[in-house]
Parts: structure tokens; C-alpha cells; sequence
């Protein structure tokens, strides 16, 4: 079975068991409300009832409680779509270690709209590249959806990234010889898109990118901040489940990156898109529903409740 199958078949098995949670914890207020009734019908045929006698009990509401709390538990983490596990990377080992990643733990939701600040050097685009698949850590794993992604291998490894993942990287990454709309189709291409599906969702991008009139141009031919507006567009085109951005907005002006931020919210929105950027952009870190600080290769700070920080 690939991956992409399997990634479906878990997230139909996730939402079958969030159903029979939810109907297990109905039926079980039912009953609690029947138990109650009962009481009362066969305290009322005595005709010796009292007001306490309708007062729920303690242990009834310790029992809803309980198993309410783990119920919520269980359909929180089935809600986790990524789970960065201790995450340790360590550059020159057997010299003197540099740790890049430092006991890494993070959840991310699916829709988050987060980013990951902190000093250069902090481990910000190490800890994007171990999400991605792009890198793999000394130790400790990511799964996403599921799916232990650092035990893939090869053509499964890209296969999984070229179905779920968008990329915006730093140093844009764009093909050459390519001209920015053959940029964007090309990952459209990969997928086997339509060609007529393709050639409207380019111009589509292009035109909500701000760079319609510069669709024949080669990067060499196009500034830096209209080099990052292809790989942005290029990320969006596939409509990837989750979008991860090193500093997307770098080399923009700050109408162009007001604009790329509230489409990248819009389809956060619309979309349920999962987007986590690193960023040192304080128009970013303003926008970011969450902000997770790093230094040194860990987390002092994150904005999320410490139940999504925190696997059990």
C-alpha cells in the first residue's frame, strides 16, 4: 500500500473513531439521565420523595467528567496531523557536537496558521526541513497524518511530499530554464494535472501572486521579491494539505507581503491548508494564530496549549 493510500485510509480510521466517541459519550448521558428518571418514577410510586432525591449525584457527574476529559483527549490527538517527536539533530558528532535540534516535541493541528521565530542559527529552518522530509534528524521522528515519514525511503519519501507538502524555500529553488508560469505548472505536471486544469490554475496564481505580466520570464530575468511570488505560487498551485514557508515574505515589499499573507489566509480559512513558517518578519509573527519561540535548538516558548506541545 503507498503511503498516500495509507495516509487516507488512517484519516477514514481517525474519523470513525472520533464518531463512535462521540456516540459512546452520548449514550452514555442517555443512560445516566435514564438511571435518573427511573429513580424518580420509583421513588414518586412511594410517594416518599424528596427534593434530594432529584439532586444529581457526585459520582454521576465524576463519571461524565472523567470520561469526558478522555474522550476530548482522544479526539484532540486525532486532530494532530503532525508530530515532530524528540526531535535531536547534531552536526560533527565526533568532533565538537553542534546541536541543531535539541529534544525537539511539537504538535501542529490541522488549519494551524503558525510560525516558528527565533535568532538565526536557532534551528528554524532545521526544524521546517525534518517536518518536510527534506532532512532527517540524529534521532526521533515526524509523523504526518499518521505516517512515520522518517522511515520513509526514496521514491515513497517523494512521492508523500509531492501529494501533501508545498514548499517555500528561502533561496527559492526555481528551475532556470524555466519561465515563471512553467515553474508553477511544473509540480502541476508531476501530479498529472489536466492540461486545461493546469493552464488555469497558473494564471489563477499568477494573477493573485501580482505577476501576470512576468509569466514568460526566467528567474534570471525577474527581481528578488518577484522570484519569491513564483515560489509561493508554485507551493499553492497543487493546493498541498500543508504549506511549509522559510521566511516567504523576506524579499517583499510590504504591500506584496500584506497581499501574499491574506491569500495564504484566505485558503487557511476556506481550505482548513495547514501553513507553519519561519520567519523573523514581525508581519508574519502578527498574523501566526500560534508562535513558537526557539533558541539554542529548542523550545522556550509556544503560544498553543501545552496539551498539543505535549504527546502522551
Amino acid at each position: 500500500m503507498t503511503a498516500s493510500r495509507t495516509g487516507v485510509w488512517l484519516s477514514w480510521c481517525r474519523s470513525l473513531e472520533g464518531f463512535v466517541l462521540c456516540v459512546i459519550l452520548q449514550a452514555l448521558r442517555t443512560t445516566l439521565c435514564l438511571a435518573r428518571l427511573w429513580q424518580f418514577f420509583r421513588t414518586s410510586l412511594r410517594c416518599t420523595f424528596t427534593a434530594h432525591d432529584f439532586a444529581p449525584r457526585q459520582e454521576d457527574f465524576s463519571i461524565v467528567v472523567n470520561l469526558g476529559s478522555f474522550l476530548n483527549k482522544k479526539l484532540k490527538k486525532m486532530d494532530t496531523v503532525i508530530d515532530a517527536h524528540n526531535l535531536v539533530k547534531i552536526y560533527d558528532e565526533k568532533t565538537i557536537p553542534v546541536y541543531a535540534l535539541n529534544n525537539v516535541h511539537l504538535l501542529i493541528e490541522k488549519g494551524e496558521f503558525t510560525a516558528i521565530k527565533g535568532p538565526s542559527g536557532s534551528g528554524k529552518t532545521t526544524l521546517l526541513n525534518m517536518i518536510g522530509g527534506l532532512d532527517t534528524p540524529t534521532s526521533g521522528y515526524v509523523k504526518i497524518n499518521g505516517i512515520n515519514i522518517t522511515a520513509l525511503k526514496g521514491s515513497e519519501l517523494i512521492e508523500f511530499r509531492l501529494r501533501n507538502i508545498g514548499f517555500v524555500f528561502q533561496a527559492y529553488n526555481l528551475i532556470p530554464v524555466l519561465t515563471a508560469e512553467e515553474n508553477i505548472e511544473f509540480i502541476l505536471l508531476l501530479q498529472k494535472v489536466p492540461a486545461k486544469e493546469r493552464e488555469r490554475r497558473v494564471k489563477e496564481l499568477l494573477m493573485q501572486v501580482g505577476i501576470a505580466d512576468k509569466a514568460n520570464k526566467r528567474p534570471s530575468e525577474l527581481s528578488g521579491g518577484q522570484q519569491q511570488r513564483v515560489a509561493v505560487a508554485r507551493a499553492l498551485a497543487p493546493k498541498p494539505q500543508f504549506i511549509l514557508a522559510d521566511e516567504p515574505t523576506a524579499n517583499l515589499d510590504s504591500v506584496s507581503a500584506g497581499n501574499l499573507l491574506d491569500r495564504m489566509a484566505q485558503l487557511n480559512k476556506e481550505e482548513n491548508m495547514t501553513f507553519i513558517f519561519s520567519t523573523h518578519d514581525q508581519r508574519v509573527i502578527e498574523r501566526a494564530r500560534r508562535v513558537i519561540t526557539l533558541e539554542d535548538g529548542r523550545i522556550v516558548k509556544d503560544t498553543a496549549p501545552t496539551s498539543m506541545v505535549h504527546a502522551e
